[in-house]
């Protein structure tokens, strides 16, 4: 039961995360970020695995890396929390060759 979370927040935060056997675990922990639109305007998120690092990156630009962290499964999620509204377009998942 495990997964990685890249959040953000109506304030301006962003934090990556994961669960390891149902505990969330900070990978970051909230980071302020002037890339993140506020109040109710869109975000446009995206995560790349390029070689071992990897990348976070909110409206264009790299918010985020790190080494990567080989993980199992072969499903892809996404979620909100509280009282946010969400709109999805264009959801692009790969697989490293």
């Amino acid at each position: 039961n495990s997964s990685h979370h890249f959040r953000v927040s109506a304030n301006g935060h962003f934090k990556l995360s994961k669960i390891v056997n149902g505990k969330f675990v900070d990978i970051t922990g909230w980071k302020k970020s002037s890339k993140i639109n506020k109040a109710n305007k869109s975000n446009r998120l995206s995560i790349e695995k390029r070689g071992n690092i990897l990348y976070c990156y909110i409206n264009g630009a790299s918010v985020y890396k790190s080494a990567f962290e080989p993980f199992g499964g072969n499903r892809v999620g996404l979620r909100i929390d509280k009282d946010q509204a969400v709109e999805f377009d264009n959801v692009i998942v790969t697989v490293e060759r």
